[in-house]
């Protein structure tokens, strides 16, 4: 794909009641202006090669989306839900030529990116994975835009009620090779609230992201999914790891259900949040938890990886029966009435978890698995 305003779109639908819902990129060529000393090819009468994108990142959404009709930049949308948990892999991809600036017979172009999410992904964007991924003759402002979340969606009206939808601040593209970034690493898009506590992480303004010499973060989807899944309000959702210096705040999906203007008030209760890996993180909402709930990470690699986990740690201050299952499969529980282990938890282990009585709080382990679904 050459001198397009957006190169590539990823977007396929599914049904709302599934999870691993996976893009496969392969074996493309994908430039923003790919005859820069040609006098005659850009600029006005000519090519547009300002403000132009390589690959728009892939957001599946539900089932029944209608096409607009007329074909152009903005030719696919989002109004569905976005579905839960979604994941991109690509291998074997040029990107050349996306620039903040350019020179000699390419002066009049600027400012092109090599991915942007949707500009509708106010809930999710797919974690992007690089494998053999290259970006020829690009800087290094240039590998995505990232969008800030919306002040308008805040409020009765906005949809996304007393806080910003925070979908917009928890993906990541990972250059697994090196050959996108330089180095092996891991870009995240528009939170510094990560970005700047962690270590090893650069700002770059002209993209509002982070760019981290290191590949230990991931995407934990979870949700509710009990009865009141779109009716009961328990967020945000507060994670922090033991040691931590800060918490992220993760607000629900949007408000996709209206009468014209009005909300219809049945928000799904559906979260992405970034953590980081081989950490015990503390979750908690503005409300006591769902009776039922599903909670992975986000595969970065297809074979997945048992060896990467989370440990979490819920409290129930009304618990009736705690049960943890994997694949339907009850996890047998340790089961201690004091703040002291009998044994350490399995951390390779999918579902191992341990219930303390006393302070009606469960840990959970939760795996980089291919099929870790808690």
């Amino acid at each position: 794909m050459l001198d397009n305003q957006r190169g590539v779109t990823l977007k396929f639908g599914g049904s709302q009641d599934s999870s691993n819902h996976t893009g496969i990129f392969t074996n493309s060529y994908i430039s923003a202006v790919s005859r820069p000393d040609c006098t005659q090819c850009y600029g006005n009468k000519a090519n547009n090669c300002a403000n132009n994108i390589g690959l728009r990142m892939l957001t599946a959404s539900g089932n029944g989306e209608r096409l607009p009709g007329k074909f152009g930049p903005h030719f696919d949308v989002i109004c569905k839900p976005p579905l839960y948990e979604n994941k991109v892999y690509m291998t074997n991809v040029t990107f050349d030529n996306f620039r903040q600036s350019y020179s000699n017979a390419a002066s009049v172009c600027s400012s092109n990116f090599a991915f942007r999410g949707h500009d509708l992904a106010f809930d999710s964007t797919a974690d992007t994975n690089l494998f053999n991924v290259a970006c020829s003759n690009c800087d290094t402002n240039s590998y995505v835009f990232a969008d800030h979340n919306s002040p308008s969606q805040i409020g009765w009206f906005g949809g996304c009620g007393d806080i910003l939808c925070t979908g917009r601040s928890n993906y990541l593209i990972i250059d697994w090779n090196g050959t996108f970034l330089g180095f092996k690493g891991t870009i995240i898009p528009n939170n510094t609230v990560i970005g700047s506590n962690e270590a090893n992480c650069t700002f770059s303004a002209a993209m509002n992201a982070h760019i981290c010499r290191r590949t230990d973060f991931a995407v934990l989807a979870y949700q509710s999914i009990a009865a009141d899944y779109n009716t009961r309000i328990m967020w945000p959702m507060n994670l922090t790891y033991d040691g931590a210096r800060y918490t992220t705040v993760t607000n629900a999906w949007r408000e996709w259900d209206w009468a014209g203007k009005e909300p219809l008030n049945f928000r799904l209760g559906r979260f992405v949040s970034i953590v980081k890996l081989n950490n015990v993180y503390n979750l908690t909402g503005t409300a006591m938890p769902p009776v039922k709930m599903q909670f992975q990470l986000v595969k970065r690699t297809p074979a997945g990886d048992k060896n990467n986990y989370i440990i979490l740690k819920m409290y129930y201050p009304l618990p009736n029966m705690i049960q943890i299952k994997v694949g339907g499969k009850l996890m047998e529980p340790i089961l201690i009435k004091d703040t002291g282990l009998k044994r350490s938890l399995n951390r390779t282990l999918c579902g191992d978890n341990v219930y303390f009585f006393n302070n009606y709080t469960t840990h959970f382990v939760v795996t980089e698995d291919a099929n870790c679904l808690v």
